[in-house]
């Protein structure tokens, strides 16, 4: 799995990498990422968030992913969790 979480001012605007992620393929399930405020390349987020899905875990079930939860909070060590 790769991806990586941009941020904009605008939702068709141009988007910054704050963070990225990439990881070998395995056949775990459950997989979760905790990202904290600390791991992103930016001090704050703009109004829009999004995961940009390079590559997906080729033996993951249907050759497909799943976000079963994102929570952003403002004044927050954690960021982001569950992100499978």
């Amino acid at each position: 799995t790769q991806y990586k979480i941009q941020t904009s001012d605008t939702i068709d605007g141009n988007w910054e990498d704050v963070y990225s992620m990439k990881r070998s393929s395995t056949s775990s399930n459950n997989m979760t990422d905790n990202i904290s405020k600390d791991d992103l390349n930016t001090s704050s987020l703009k109004r829009y968030v999004r995961f940009y899905f390079e590559k997906i875990n080729v033996q993951a079930g249907g050759n497909a992913l799943s976000v079963k939860e994102i929570t952003i909070k403002e004044n927050s060590k954690r960021l982001i969790s569950r992100l499978n």
